[in-house]
């Protein structure tokens, strides 16, 4: 049993998000039944979608990233840290990776402890001392012992749904519009059975674009609002585990710092990962975008470091 102790706050929070995101899957296969899809394929759909999404996460991420896998003789310094920390929390080591770029950063993936994996970027290997390496390596693995993983998994992939629906369905809308006014003038017979049939879509159309979209917004919200939970629980793990705040708050003020100094145009396929990142590679820019940031403020997350460290009756950073 790992020695990250149950995070309870973050528990709960996993648990409404399930619930949600059950109930978005499923205002989703009813509106593709609704429009005349078979139950069957659309429910067959989902589940693939899903069990593709979480059993392959990790490899899935790799490729996305352009990550490479690395053995112990690739990176025997690493897999040292990693074989150390794992001991400590007494759990299976995940698979390491590392990826080419300059923007200091880390995630892990995977579903379970035993198929999971934690990826470092060289901008983050060049940039930490070994400490602040440790502290962040402890941080990826509480997201593996708490289990988040998956559930920030599976409701990416109802996102995605969503979102595909819901350009699908106003593309579907606009073009029967379109059709319909261009056609309009050549009607003259009552019995206009075209007309009735662009109607039809239209409506449908319309009412699957309302639907994907009130389901994509509300998965978004929910998804960004456990994501900024979960680094918090992730940065208390670490900090108990390791037993250095100071290390934490530091590796979190060195890579904020650098992700900042890094252009904005540079940081476009880093931000596709933010959900899953140590750090964000977009800041906040406007009064409300804390309701959509995938982590809390480095304040935040330095406050809360803080009284983890009261809790270990150390001075906070």
């Amino acid at each position: 049993m790992s020695r990250y102790a149950p995070d309870h706050g973050l528990n709960v929070r996993i648990g409404a998000t399930a619930g949600l995101l059950a109930s978005v899957f499923l205002a989703i296969v009813i509106a593709l039944i609704w429009v005349g899809l078979a139950w069957w394929f659309v429910l067959a759909c989902a589940v693939s979608a899903v069990l593709v999404q979480s059993l392959l996460a990790d490899r899935l991420v790799v490729s996305v990233t352009g990550a490479q896998v690395v053995s112990a003789e690739e990176a025997p310094e690493l897999h040292a840290y990693m074989d150390r920390l794992c001991a400590l929390a007494n759990m299976p080591k995940p698979r390491i990776a590392i990826e080419h770029s300059d923007l200091p950063n880390a995630f892990a993936a995977g579903v379970t402890p035993n198929r999971s994996l934690v990826c470092f970027t060289t901008g983050l290997l060049n940039q930490l001392s070994a400490e602040e390496f440790e502290a962040v390596a402890a941080h990826e693995l509480a997201h593996i012992a708490h289990r988040d993983v998956i559930v920030m998994t599976v409701a990416s992939t109802a996102s995605v749904i969503s979102g595909l629906l819901m350009k699908i369905s106003a593309v579907s809308a606009a073009g029967t519009f379109v059709v319909a006014g261009a056609a309009q003038p050549r009607r003259k017979s009552k019995d206009d059975k075209e007309g009735d049939l662009l109607a039809v879509l239209f409506m449908i159309s319309v009412a699957v674009l309302l639907v994907s979209s009130v389901t994509y917004a509300v998965n978004v919200v929910m998804l960004r609002t456990l994501s900024r939970y979960r680094e918090l629980a992730a940065d208390r793990g670490a900090v108990f585990l390791t037993g250095q705040p100071q290390a934490l708050a530091n590796a979190l003020t060195r890579i904020t710092t650098g992700i900042n100094a890094i252009p904005a145009e540079d940081l476009r396929v880093a931000r596709s990962m933010d959900v899953l990142s140590f750090a964000p590679a977009a800041a906040p820019n406007s009064r409300w975008a804390w309701l959509l940031s995938t982590h809390p403020t480095l304040q935040q997350r330095l406050d809360n470091i803080a009284k983890a460290a009261a809790q270990l009756g150390q001075p906070g950073p």
